[in-house]
C-alpha cells in the first residue's frame, strides 16, 4: 500500500538591514503528485495532504462511529424498555413494543457502521463498499422510520443528513489496493 512521501527543502536568509527571508520548497505525493513551491510555511503543505487524503477520512470515519455509538446506545435504550418514550409511535406498525426495532438498530444500523468506522480508519481494503453499506442502511432506517411512525423529533433530518454525508464521502473515499 503507498501511503505517499514528503520531501523539503528550506533556507533562511538574512540582510544587513535586518530583513529575513525564509523559503520553503515542498513536494507531497500521494496517487499522483501535488507541489507547493515557495510556500512561506509548512501549513500549507500539512492542509493540502490533510485535505488530499487525511481530512475526508477521519471525518468519514467519526461520523460513522458517531452513527455506531448513537444507534448502540438507542439500542440498549430501547431493549431495556426506553423509558420515557410513547408505545403510541408504534401504533399502526408491526410492533407492539420497542424490542425488535432496538435490537435491529443495534445490530444493523450500530453493527454495520461500527465495521465500516473500523476499516476506513484501518484503511482496508474494503472500506469504501462498507462505508456506502452503512451510509445506505442509515438512510434505508431514517426512511422507514419516518413512513412508520412520522415526523417525531429533530435526530430524523439530521441523520438523513449525516447518511447523506456518509454516501458521499465513502464516494470520495480511495480505493485502497
Amino acid at each position: 500500500m503507498h501511503r505517499g512521501s514528503v520531501s523539503a527543502s528550506a533556507s533562511v536568509s538574512a540582510s544587513a538591514s535586518g530583513s529575513v527571508s525564509v523559503s520553503v520548497s515542498a513536494s507531497f505525493s500521494a496517487r499522483g503528485p501535488i507541489v507547493v513551491r515557495e510556500s512561506r510555511a509548512w501549513d500549507g503543505l500539512v492542509l493540502m495532504a490533510a485535505i488530499k487524503d487525511g481530512l475526508p477520512r477521519y471525518a468519514l470515519g467519526s461520523l460513522l462511529a458517531f452513527v455506531a455509538l448513537n444507534a448502540f446506545g438507542g439500542g440498549i435504550y430501547g431493549v431495556a424498555g426506553a423509558e420515557g418514550v410513547s408505545t403510541e409511535w408504534l401504533e399502526g406498525t408491526p410492533f407492539r413494543d420497542y424490542l425488535i426495532p432496538s435490537t435491529m438498530l443495534f445490530g444493523a444500523l450500530g453493527g454495520s457502521s461500527l465495521v465500516a468506522a473500523i476499516a476506513v480508519f484501518r484503511r482496508a481494503s474494503w472500506a469504501r463498499p462498507a462505508a456506502l453499506v452503512a451510509g445506505g442502511i442509515l438512510l434505508i432506517w431514517i426512511g422507514v422510520q419516518v413512513a412508520l411512525i412520522g415526523y417525531q423529533s429533530w435526530m430524523q433530518p439530521t441523520f438523513f443528513v449525516i447518511g447523506l454525508l456518509v454516501l458521499i464521502l465513502g464516494w470520495l473515499l480511495p480505493s485502497e489496493r
